[in-house]
């Protein structure tokens, strides 16, 4: 029953007032049911003494009888904050050259003007995911009401500072805001600049705004006798459901005065931009972000000055009045260095496949996930069919897929390298599950190993979850420095994978290894001054024959070893799926099915540790403890096993930590030289050994010694990095260890 029903058939909310016929049909005619007029509180007046005691001014009192409207304020606890009084003649003000102005509406003066929120919805105020409606008037706003929609309205449309104050109260970050004002809106300039102000001080406290266009409906006058326009009320009135309103909203397209006030429009111009941005394309990642289907981008000025223009209108003023405009380079670069009035959607990383929510959920409705902070982006969208509590056979099932399947034309050397081949292919999916670093995937071969399959293995290991990755950025580059800014370019983009191929020399980047370890990473953009702090949600690889590490990066490395055990491992035949093509095309589904069976056995068993045989990992706990227990639910053994070969092969390591720790015990930050290393570790043929590949046959130990420290120059080592003096003292160079970024 409507509520306009209800009235028509004399019901009757059981107040101790009763309402006056006057307000039953107007209460009907504005479709409000009678709860909500209950609450309200409606009072017909016909005694001018009623006015009088509630502040009205004698002026104003004279006009009865008419409706006096009681508003509620937005806080709990508020009760009746105001008045405001409808004369069944509306004073009418002459206005010379113009229009007579009817004032439908007296408020008190002196009074605050509040909002207002009809009593019964109240309670919804302090739900942030609970949509608002925004309405001009009391009466509209209990229509909406009467219809289980939470509503707030002001007195009218600009918004005083206790209103500001009142709005401060209602929590808005996030929350879905629909603006209703009356069917004229458009059309008179002064209630569209009310609009705009209205949607600026709602964006800029975090609200998704959208407005609510009221179509024009053919009405008679209203019971006090004037021309009709549309509001929210006559909207519900008429016939008009709350499911057609999605109908008439559009995203709000906010207007720039460019040479208004420099700082308020940049303002507006950020704003303007921000509530266009939906669903969200524009991020923040310390730097703007520009995502589509095929790339993720930094933003240019130049690249924003189309944006703008795509989303804002822009005028300046000329003796005729506002003309149009496109905004000045100064106010797109402006906006692009102001990042402290962004309110764009933070973003950790893009996703090309569903993922696993912190709370174990799976992630399969592409679009923003606010939570995690992930866009899922699919390259191609893949359906996963339910999976709840899979049985031992489902576990098995889906293993021999990966492990066979997927994995089993590859030669691993040991059941470890398999183990965290699987490991790869799980943790794109499980990410957010890991609340901590992850390591640096390293898949190698040995020397002389190419066409192994290193390359093909991380494609199709990856592929189920993120699709094509192609050849990741390439070998590693030539110095830290261009390292430091490839890490920073690639994660401020939000990619999902960093992956280095075919490293052809020692892997020692002090950038890489700090990047390893922190979940957080503050880098300087290529070509530009300026840094960003981004964060790090990344999967990082890295391949290559004979792959050798520092011993500070060798400890975050996760070996997958390959040995075909043939000289021309390229001429190898016999593929029982063609690789990565498969795990990309035909497979993925039923790969990614596989994958999520065995993250949601392992979730549904409560998740748990993996079991004590597997050893410790240094930064990377969370990542053994979530990706560990996952492979021990699934029963496949091995991770962790080889964790320490590349510190123990690695020779350079070895030698690199002998010195480093003798030296930094003794001389700590003060110079020394090749005889003073010998000194210290002694000339006894172990220590000898050490050196054997620094110097011909019969050079003194002294000599292979000072040639290690030459060539390890400006190497890192436990925070440490090792420099030479600008000359020679005594014939002779000296060295020192110096603490990283001194």
């Amino acid at each position: 029953m409507s509520p306009a029903e209800m009235w028509s058939r004399g019901y009757r909310p059981g107040r101790s007032i009763e309402f006056h016929p006057a307000v039953t049909d107007m209460l009907a005619s504005s479709d409000i049911g009678p709860f909500v007029a209950d609450a309200r509180g409606y009072e017909w007046v016909t005694d001018r003494g009623r006015l009088d005691e509630l502040g009205f001014s004698a002026r104003q009192a004279e006009l009865v009888p008419g409706l006096l409207i009681p508003t509620h304020g937005v806080v709990a606890g508020a009760g009746d904050v105001g008045y405001q009084f409808r004369p069944e003649k509306p004073r009418v003000i002459e206005r010379e050259g113009s229009e007579p102005k009817v004032i439908k509406y007296e408020s008190r003066d002196g009074f605050a003007n509040r909002l207002d929120c009809p009593p019964l919805s109240r309670h919804l105020l302090d739900d942030p995911s609970t949509v608002l409606y925004w309405t001009e008037g009391a009466k509209k706003a209990d229509s909406a009401a009467s219809r289980g929609l939470l509503c707030v309205t002001a007195p009218g449309v600009d918004l005083g500072p206790e209103a500001l104050t009142d709005l401060d109260s209602i929590p808005l970050d996030g929350r879905p805001v629909f603006i209703a004002f009356d069917s004229d809106v458009m059309t008179k300039p002064t209630v569209r600049d009310a609009l705009q102000r209205l949607t600026v001080h709602l964006a800029s406290r975090g609200a998704s705004v959208r407005w609510i266009e009221l179509p024009e409906l053919a009405a008679p006058e209203d019971i006090f006798g004037e021309p009709s326009k549309t509001g929210l009320d006559d909207y519900f009135a008429r016939g008009g459901t709350v499911d057609a309103l999605s109908l008439h909203q559009r995203v709000p397209r906010l207007t720039v005065r460019n040479d208004g006030d420099f700082e308020q429009a940049v303002d507006t111009l950020t704003l303007g931009l921000q509530v266009q941005n939906d669903p969200p394309a524009l991020f923040n990642r310390g730097a703007l972000i520009e995502v589509d289907a095929d790339s993720v981008r930094e933003v240019s000025h130049l690249r924003l000055e189309v944006l703008i223009g795509r989303s804002v209108d822009s005028t300046k003023t000329v003796k005729g009045g506002p003309v149009p405009d496109h905004p000045s380079q100064r106010l797109a670069k402006a906006v692009l260095h102001n990042a402290d009035r962004w309110r764009f959607p933070q973003l950790d990383r893009v996703t090309r496949g569903p993922t696993f929510a912190p709370d174990g959920t799976l992630r399969v409705k592409p679009g923003y996930h606010a939570s995690s902070r992930t866009l899922y982006l699919p390259n191609e969208l893949v359906t996963i069919g339910p999976i709840a509590h899979p049985s031992r056979s489902e576990i098995d099932s889906a293993v021999e897929l990966i492990t066979g399947d997927l994995l089993g034309q590859f030669p691993f050397v040991a059941e470890a390298d398999r183990a965290h081949a699987v490991a790869l292919a799980l943790l794109p999916l499980v990410r957010d599950l890991i609340d901590g670093p992850t390591p640096l995937h390293g898949i190698g071969a040995p020397g002389g190993g190419a066409g192994t399959g290193k390359t093909k293995l991380a494609a199709s290991t990856l592929a189920p979850a993120l699709g094509s990755v192609g050849e990741g950025l390439g070998a590693p580059p030539s110095s830290n420095e261009e390292m430091s800014k490839q890490i920073t370019a690639v994660l401020v983009e939000g990619h999902e994978l960093v992956m280095f191929d075919n490293a052809d020399r020692e892997v020692n980047y002090p950038a890489l290894q700090a990047a390893l370890t922190t979940m957080v990473w503050t880098g300087r953009i290529l070509g530009e001054t300026r840094t960003v702090t981004v964060a790090n949600r990344a999967t990082w690889v890295i391949t290559g024959n004979a792959l050798r590490f520092v011993w500070d990066l060798a400890r975050r490395v996760l070996p997958i070893n390959l040995d075909a055990g043939m000289e021309r491992p390229m001429d190898r035949t016999g593929w029982r799926r063609e690789l990565p093509a498969w795990a990309i095309g035909e497979g993925r589904a039923d790969l990614l099915h596989a994958l999520c069976v065995l993250v949601t056995a392992w979730l549904a068993r409560g998740r748990p540790a993996p079991p004590p045989s597997v050893p410790a990992f240094g930064s990377f706990e969370r990542y053994r403890d979530v990706i560990g227990g996952i492979l021990a639910v699934a029963g496949i053994g091995g991770f962790l096993g080889n964790i320490d070969q590349h510190s123990k092969s690695d020779e350079a390591a070895n030698r690199r930590e002998v010195v480093f720790c003798a030296v930094s015990e003794v001389h700590r930050d003060n110079w020394f030289t090749a005889g003073d290393v010998v000194a210290l570790i002694g000339k006894d043929d172990e220590s000898a050994a050490l050196f054997d590949n620094h110097g011909r046959p019969g050079h003194s130990l002294n000599t292979k010694v000072g040639n290690f420290l030459k060539g390890e120059t400006g190497s890192y080592a436990d925070g440490r990095r090792l420099v030479r003096s600008d000359d020679k003292y005594q014939n002779r160079w000296r060295y020192r260890l110096e603490e990283v970024g001194s």
